[in-house]
């Protein structure tokens, strides 16, 4: 609304529901994990953009009534790998318990039927690594997303750590902090033997 050549609202949104099979194996006494994963979506969304004029004409049925949504069903598969690199005998890896993976998500592309948009094939990697220092546990992990997809750095960039503490009385209370997308993030969680508080 603040163009004042071109006043206007742009209207965006995508809808998905569905189903997810997967299953996950263990390979090398299960330093090797693989998963894979099987879905089928249904999707409801429109793009468009909505003038004052067509505000004002009370024209909105036509532009964004339930006949413009795209709407399909899509069938897609992703892949993924989790590997502990083995410590090959130094103190500081077996400390650290180094941990990478990577993910390939909507192999090919998902395609869907009708006006719904595709969702296009995706790769992702990340490392972790998880130090005991005895009265905490930490994991300090990090992945990019969308590697193969032309976005700004910031949007595939996700890292984050998390202190677990050893239980006080009944209560085992973790912190969490880090950064998704350029936004700063941050939680704690209480562990509790009947219930879990957490905050986000």
């Amino acid at each position: 609304m603040r163009n004042r050549a071109f006043p206007n609202f742009e209207l965006k949104t995508r809808n998905d529901g569905g189903v997810v099979i997967g299953s996950g194996y263990g390979f090398l006494n299960n330093d090797l994990q693989v998963g894979v994963a099987v879905k089928t979506l249904y999707r409801i969304g429109i793009e468009e953009i909505i003038t004052v004029n067509e505000i004002l004409a009370n024209s909105l049925g036509s532009q964004i009534g339930f006949s413009k949504w795209g709407k399909g069903i899509g069938v897609g598969g992703d892949i993924g790998v989790k590997y502990k690199v083995p410590d090959f005998g130094i103190y500081t890896l077996d400390w650290l318990n180094p941990i990478v993976a990577a993910t390939y998500q909507d192999i090919g592309k998902t395609r869907f039927s009708g006006k719904a948009p595709d969702t296009p094939q995706s790769v992702s990697a990340g490392l972790g690594v998880h130090p005991n220092l005895g009265w905490v546990e930490l994991s300090v992990v990090t992945d990019f997303r969308e590697i193969n997809q032309k976005v700004g750095f910031l949007r595939k960039l996700h890292a984050g750590v998390e202190a677990r503490f050893r239980r006080f009385a009944f209560v085992t209370p973790s912190i969490r902090g880090g950064i998704n997308q350029g936004y700063p993030t941050t939680g704690a969680t209480l562990d509790m033997p009947a219930v879990d508080i957490d905050f986000a």
